[in-house]
């Protein structure tokens, strides 16, 4: 009687996901993100894919964001608005798994970020009058 044994080796082409994804509120309406690449040793990392979805107006984005990098800020969002996000790592063979989901809100703006504003009226032979007006959102 022969016995044959063998081992089979899986592994993915893609990458793992990310670890360690978090996001941070920044005043006054943005979103920090940090993460740490996924090990893996058969891959040579491509992008990061930053998946993010405004959950007021259900409008899906993304941003393409190149290693080393393993951080990135996302700007001029709505304040005060619930943000849904994810990240995933590509290689030359694709996208891999994106990390779980993570929801997060903004800040409300506050009188601290709103600033003073001027308006100056300029008339044809008159005086200036300056009047001092909010910004307001």
């Amino acid at each position: 009687m022969v016995v044959y044994h063998s081992q089979i080796f899986l592994f993915s082409l893609v990458p793992r996901e990310p670890t360690n994804f978090r996001v941070e509120a920044v005043p006054p309406s943005s979103i920090q993100i940090t993460w740490t690449a996924p090990e893996d040793r058969w891959n040579v990392l491509t992008t990061y894919t930053i998946y993010y979805n405004d959950t007021r107006t259900r409008e899906s984005r993304r941003e393409i964001i190149f290693p080393p990098a393993e951080s990135h800020t996302l700007y001029n969002l709505n304040a005060n608005t619930v943000y849904t996000l994810r990240l995933a790592a590509s290689s030359q063979y694709g996208e891999g798994p994106p990390t779980p989901t993570l929801q997060i809100r903004t800040s409300t703006p506050s009188k601290a970020f709103m600033g003073d504003h001027y308006t100056v009226h300029i008339l044809e032979n008159a005086p200036i009058f300056a009047y001092r007006t909010l910004c307001q959102y």
